[in-house]
């Protein structure tokens, strides 16, 4: 997804993984980014935290998905998973 075009920030216990990118289909011209923050909470959890928006420039503003966002947070968990033998 998005091959070498994402960047990684990292200042402590803190990391954003971020793209700005754009690109053309049979709608023209969109644009988009994704921002993922991590932060780090213990060694086994942390707060998650994700938004990507898009526009699409080049279709009618009177279409409801010309531009959109996405947004979601949680909370991530690291577990051990018994390896099948």
């Amino acid at each position: 997804m998005k091959p070498g075009k994402f960047t990684v920030s990292q200042l402590d216990e803190t990391v954003v993984v971020s793209v700005l990118d754009s690109g053309s289909d049979f709608d023209g011209k969109w644009i988009e980014t994704w921002s993922i923050t991590f932060l780090r909470l213990t060694e086994k959890e942390a707060v998650v935290n994700y938004i990507r928006t898009v526009n699409n420039r080049d279709m009618p503003s009177t279409f409801s998905w010309r531009t959109f966002t996405t947004v979601a947070e949680g909370r991530m968990k690291r577990t051990v998973t018994p390896v099948a033998r």
